[in-house]
């Protein structure tokens, strides 16, 4: 059996909403960075779909963003779609209590999600994400 190895960091679609470019020295430092602390996730290959596997693989999120397939939900009851195809910006204002909502039933999701997972991600490599931070006080030496 086929086993695929995949070195993820901390993975979240409202990271890259407030992402911006680095110089390419502090990119190249956060990149080493990211490397050694990233974990390695063990995914056992899925020969067909719904097969014994894993079907989920990190996922670009450029797949689900602005996917027509995908909707953002409120917390009200009834008919809660705020948006269709959400982008990273509307992610980015933290609403509390809204959710991602794909195609299917999450609580019989037979096979849906599964199929809906391989055809949005079947143009892309898995990815992952590291998103760094620092404190003022600690990590970089002030001078002047």
């Amino acid at each position: 059996m086929r086993t695929t190895h995949v070195r993820a960091a901390v993975a979240a679609v409202a990271i890259l909403a407030g992402a911006t470019a680095a110089p390419a020295s502090a990119a190249d430092a956060l990149t080493q960075l990211a490397r050694r602390y990233a974990p390695v996730v063990r995914l056992v290959a899925q020969s067909k779909p719904c097969g014994h596997g894993e079907p989920f693989e990190p996922t670009d999120v450029g797949d689900v963003l602005g996917n027509p397939d995908v909707a953002l939900r409120g917390p009200w009851s009834g008919a809660n779609i705020v948006k269709v195809a959400p982008t990273a910006n509307d992610l980015s204002k933290g609403l509390f209590e809204y959710n991602l909502d794909f195609p299917g039933n999450a609580l019989a999701p037979r096979c849906t999600y599964d199929k809906w997972s391989h055809e949005i991600s079947a143009a892309s490599r898995p990815t992952d994400y590291a998103h760094a931070v620092t404190e003022p006080s600690h990590g970089r030496r002030r001078t002047g």
